[in-house]
């Protein structure tokens, strides 16, 4: 930029649009001095650049922390710049420079109040360097840390958190757990049925066999959830666009019927059996299985 005054160079009518643009980006290279000028003439330390709430949104701060400019960071903090920008008034700038490997970058943003993102991100992309981070300076986030593990799939980080999170038990978390794995709630299988993501080679019997972790943890599998209804209900009731197709069912329920759960066990508010909630359903191959073990509506 020339020595020309702010106003000479922004005195036209999206004069705050191209101010903004322009923090962004000397934001994203580093430019401490450009950085500096466009704050004085006004430029928003907090402007979003694209939709705000879309992924590819992005912010002054969340640039300079993706490539560890630490200088341009702090100025643009002492401007005021937010740091709830992200998902669930977490820090979109942490999250950008946890994944970078930043750490000095993450510290600063932690000093300033900074909150990490969702773990599930993390989860997905096995990044254990960023979720022993944020445990570390957040360590009542160990339960998140559990459910996510489950709902993205991962079988290594659910074994860690069995064996180490301190927050967790069979007894008070097992039923939301194993609930997971049966419901199979990773998001890429409700964009596969958009056509995206179908052959990404994610192996779905991962929950099969985080089902057999957690029930060699010490879950249950007659406990009955806060609704009134036991695991084998729920092997027959979810039902959505991703849900297990009907072998995952038959699967999910053998591990809970070898292991003693009850067939016969009924809702507590409609009386229903794991059986009368597949014919409900129309799910006539999960219900002869449920018969061959004996079962009666």
């Amino acid at each position: 930029m020339t020595t020309e005054s702010a106003d000479d160079y922004f005195g036209r009518p999206n004069m705050p649009s191209r101010i903004d643009e322009e923090l962004i980006r000397a934001s994203s290279a580093g430019d401490l001095q450009v950085v500096r000028r466009l704050l004085s003439a006004g430029a928003n330390p907090s402007a979003v650049v694209g939709d705000a709430g879309i992924e590819a949104d992005r912010t002054a701060l969340d640039m300079a922390a993706l490539h560890g400019h630490l200088k341009v960071a702090e100025e643009l903090l002492i401007a005021g710049a937010r740091l709830d920008a992200g998902e669930n008034g977490g820090t979109t700038a942490l999250t950008f420079a946890l994944l970078s490997g930043h750490t000095a970058m993450a510290d600063q943003l932690y000093r300033y109040g900074a909150r990490a993102d969702l773990l599930i991100g993390f989860c997905f992309t096995n990044n254990y360097a960023a979720i022993h981070e944020i445990l570390h300076r957040e360590p009542g986030r160990w339960r998140e840390y559990s459910n996510d593990s489950v709902r993205s799939g991962n079988i290594e980080m659910l074994d860690e958190n069995l064996k180490r999170n301190p927050l967790i038990s069979p007894h008070d978390d097992g039923f939301s757990l194993l609930r997971s794995t049966i419901f199979q709630w990773r998001l890429v299988h409700r964009w596969g049925s958009c056509g995206q993501g179908v052959d990404d080679g994610f192996d779905r019997t991962r929950f099969q066999r985080m089902g057999v972790l957690l029930l060699d943890w010490g879950v249950d599998p007659k406990q009955v959830g806060p609704t009134g209804t036991t695991l084998l209900h729920l092997t027959a009731s979810y039902g959505r666009d991703w849900s297990p197709t009907e072998d995952e069912r038959i699967a999910h329920s053998r591990q809970l019927i070898d292991r003693g759960a009850d067939l016969k066990a009924r809702e507590l508010e409609t009386g229903a059996t794991p059986l009368s909630i597949a014919l409900k359903h129309g799910r006539l191959k999960l219900a002869a299985f449920f018969r061959k073990y004996g079962a009666t509506e």
